[in-house]
């Protein structure tokens, strides 16, 4: 017998899968620009039956651009660790094939060829990296004081 919780789960994963898809499908077409509405637009059309009311197809989207958001910043953003250029802790030398452009926060992020960035945008994109990594060294020191405390306050016993 399948519980509510199963069925929420394969539904998940299907969405998951459909998006993952969507985003592959994409890369093999080498387009310029990879842009979060045309993911989940593609995305929706492969998951729905054509049935569902406006509201129930505006919902969707919405939900799908969330999780469109998320699953390109996995692939593409600074701090990804899905990329080929970065493997675990290594930078292995080879550089993403796409990257996003800058943007304000409310906007939803578009990723384009390496090769058609402008110099501008590939500085930006350094940048955030930059500040990536300046971010996890200092979540490193902040670990190693936290270490050190505790192995100090131990000995005053």
């Amino acid at each position: 017998m399948m519980t509510l919780e199963s069925k929420e789960s394969g539904v998940r994963d299907a969405i998951m899968r459909a998006v993952r898809q969507t985003i592959i499908a994409l890369e093999s077409e080498d387009i310029e620009r990879v842009e979060c509405h045309t993911v989940a637009s593609r995305a929706r059309l492969t998951l729905e039956s054509g049935y569902e009311s406006t509201c129930a197809r505006y919902g969707f989207t919405q939900f799908l651009l969330d999780v469109t958001r998320r699953e390109l910043a996995r692939n593409y953003h600074a701090d990804s660790e899905e990329t080929s250029a970065i493997q675990r802790e290594l930078f292995t030398g080879v550089l993403q094939r796409r990257y996003p452009i800058p943007h304000k926060r409310a906007e939803n992020p578009q990723y384009l060829l390496l090769e058609v960035l402008s110099a501008n945008q590939v500085r930006w994109n350094a940048g955030q990296h930059r500040k990536v990594g300046r971010a996890h060294m200092k979540h490193a020191d902040a670990l190693d004081s936290y270490a050190n405390q505790r192995e100090a306050n131990k000995c005053e016993c």
